[in-house]
């Protein structure tokens, strides 16, 4: 569906396809976490987990604003990059709304060939890079305060330097560059495995999902080429208005196979789970949308998500055990 092309396999243009190929109809659905992300540690161990990423300002207020700084403690600096940005960077996107009431059922979304190129979005370059560096400095900061305790998996990293990556629709190609990633491998052949989306002003419901589907389709072309053809699972940690959720995406292989070769027919669907939104400015949002971002980590570390890259690096271990 939107791996990319090799020899020996459909060939790939930058034509412009037949309209048949552009359409993409996207079932939205929220959940609430236990319906997205399976737990692999007991309650106790994921209350641990938000005890040790409570911020010192959620120690003293329910809500952190602009007045909140000047007692930060420089012994207790983790995080305080992430409010700064959210309290610096934000300020005019409160008017996006919740987005579990912006989310439809059933939307009509016309990918992107380039999607830094989209309509509108190459005017917040800005904005979308601000966004990316601070879920990189949120993921990257929860990641290494889990990694000690965490069982196996491989390392994980995230650059600074952003990245394309290109899928096929139908022999037809495009091309998508996510706002950061945490990834796995080298850098010169980096899989990613949980991608960030930026939002912008004014983005409208249709935009949105195709940027959210586009850099997914990217994701999951990567991970294909790293562990074959197989079904997918695909995360996603983006940003809507101020709130960040978390979103998921499943792909079956003969769902795969079927629109890569073929492009989308019209009763073609992508289905698209979502958390609700979390302010993180909020302490009982920042609570559920970290307890949330470390239940993704642990998932996706233990082996046990569809995820190619991670599957890849599992069957290896288990090949050099058997091995000795």
């Amino acid at each position: 569906m939107f791996f990319r092309s090799r020899k020996g396999t459909t060939p790939r243009t930058d034509a412009a396809p037949p309209s048949r190929y552009f359409p993409t109809t996207v079932l939205c659905h929220t959940v609430d976490l236990d319906g997205l992300i399976p737990r692999v540690v007991d309650t106790d161990e994921e209350n641990n987990d938000i005890k040790r990423l409570t911020p010192w300002i959620f120690e003293h207020t329910q809500i952190a604003d602009d007045e909140s700084f000047g007692g930060w403690p420089k012994e207790r600096t983790e995080f305080r990059d992430v409010f700064y940005l959210l309290n610096t960077q934000f300020y005019d996107a409160c008017d996006a709304g919740e987005l579990a009431d912006a989310l439809e059922s059933a939307e009509t979304v016309t990918l992107p060939r380039k999607n830094w190129k989209a309509p509108r979005r190459e005017y917040f370059t800005h904005s979308m890079r601000s966004q990316g560096m601070l879920l990189r400095i949120l993921m990257e900061t929860i990641y290494y305060n889990l990694r000690d305790i965490m069982d196996g998996g491989p390392e994980l990293h995230f650059p600074v330097s952003k990245f394309r990556q290109e899928y096929t629709i139908g022999g037809h190609r495009y091309s998508s560059s996510p706002d950061g990633a945490a990834i796995v491998g080298l850098p010169e052949a980096r899989i990613p495995v949980i991608s960030f989306v930026g939002w912008y002003e004014k983005e409208t419901w249709t935009e949105f999902l195709g940027e959210i589907v586009s850099i997914m389709l990217g994701q999951l072309a990567k991970n294909i080429d790293s562990a074959g053809l197989q079904d997918q699972e695909v995360f996603a940690v983006g940003f809507y208005g101020r709130c960040i959720y978390i979103a998921r995406g499943y792909f079956t292989s003969d769902l795969i196979a079927r629109v890569h070769s073929k492009g989308c027919s019209d009763n073609e669907t992508v289905n698209l789970d979502f958390t609700r939104g979390y302010d993180l400015r909020l302490k009982d949002d920042w609570l559920e949308g970290t307890r949330g971002l470390t239940r993704l980590l642990r998932y996706i570390l233990s082996g046990t998500a569809r995820v190619g890259a991670i599957r890849s690096h599992v069957d290896h271990v288990t090949s050099s055990t058997r091995a000795v």
